[in-house]
């Protein structure tokens, strides 16, 4: 199984749910036996206790979810302090140490096929290991949940089988990633000059993400279907496939839960539920006709917002499950007030 780089913060690799088993596989280790994850988060300040008492004196997060100007401009502050930092730190190291034995490993290259392997590792471990599960969720290390588990089994089962990922039309400007032929040299991918020859069976390539939700079929579709898998060897050679191959295959017929390759049935990353992401260039004041949403509250990092504290309240009116990105070393303070609303909204669940 592949192992990205996975954001400094608690997130919960397996979700089992009462629907099946929710595997978030992009996140997926298997560790040491005996090994106790409670010895590797020792952060002091991001522990909070049912009292929740003094994690309150340091910032009131009821108030940063409500949008108060004061919490919002006390929590900038904090997030500032170089003793804070250190208080919530998680070395890289850690996360090493408790994957070590990982058994199927992929040497990922962004933007080229291994980047695809590694997740078909996953889906074939997943589809074999166990039949008990009916949806697979793929994220990366930086997303964090916007609903607690028992709303996402419930949305889940809102799909009825259906999948929901971005599935849109090709742009003109991306397309010279699928005419032309490339490979790896020197642990990074490289054009060869060589034009490719069309994809099988006439498909139509769709323009997607890496991250997405899939029934239990469409997984079986991947590992098995002939159309599949004559579509990702012609892939093989092609430039950032995960950003096409998913969306394409959501739009053959035949397979589970797909749609038609019609335009009216295009999705955009907005309405897919996987996941929400800022786009820098999106983003606006919310006077704005042209703005898709407000004005990231945080900070950017290749044009995405890694979310501040002030991001909250508009991230919690959302319909996606997860969010991206989310960084502890830019604002712990989003991450912590995040899980502590979940957390609570979870306990008020079972009552």
């Amino acid at each position: 199984m592949r192992l990205l780089k996975p954001g400094r913060f608690r997130l919960v690799l397996r979700i089992t749910i009462a629907l099946g088993s929710l595997w978030i596989l992009s996140l997926l280790t298997r560790s040491k036996p005996g090994w106790n994850p409670s010895s590797v988060l020792r952060y002091s300040w991001l522990e909070y206790t049912d009292s929740d008492d003094s994690p309150e004196k340091v910032c009131n997060c009821s108030a940063i979810l409500q949008g108060e100007r004061e919490a919002l401009e006390q929590a900038k502050l904090l997030t500032i302090t170089k003793d804070f930092h250190k208080s919530v730190h998680i070395p890289d190291e850690h996360y090493m140490n408790a994957t070590k034995d990982c058994s199927q490993p992929v040497d990922v290259v962004y933007s080229a096929w291994p980047r695809v392997q590694a997740d078909l590792n996953c889906m074939a471990d997943l589809y074999n290991t166990s039949t008990k599960w009916k949806y697979f969720i793929n994220l990366c290390g930086q997303d964090f949940p916007l609903k607690t588990n028992l709303e996402i089994v419930r949305t889940l089962r809102s799909l009825k089988g259906g999948n929901s990922l971005e599935s849109e039309k090709m742009p003109a400007e991306k397309m010279w990633r699928v005419r032309n032929a490339h490979k790896i040299i020197d642990g990074g991918i490289q054009g060869t000059g060589k034009a490719k020859e069309p994809p099988p069976f006439n498909m139509p390539i769709m323009s997607g993400s890496a991250y997405f939700v899939v029934s239990r079929g469409y997984i079986r579709s991947v590992l098995e279907d002939g159309r599949v898998l004559a579509l990702m060897e012609w892939a093989k050679d092609t430039y950032s496939p995960d950003e096409f191959l998913w969306a394409t295959i959501q739009r053959m017929p035949g397979v589970p839960g797909s749609t038609r390759p019609h335009s009216k049935y295009d999705m955009s990353d907005v309405n897919a539920i996987a996941r929400l992401v800022k786009w820098q260039w999106h983003e606006g004041s919310q006077a704005s006709p042209d703005a898709v949403y407000p004005e990231c509250q945080g900070s950017h990092v290749r044009a995405i917002c890694v979310y501040g504290a002030g991001d909250l309240k508009w991230l919690l009116k959302q319909h996606h499950l997860f969010a991206n990105k989310f960084d502890i070393d830019t604002d712990p303070v989003a991450v912590y007030c995040l899980e502590k609303y979940l957390r609570k909204r979870a306990l008020s669940e079972l009552q």
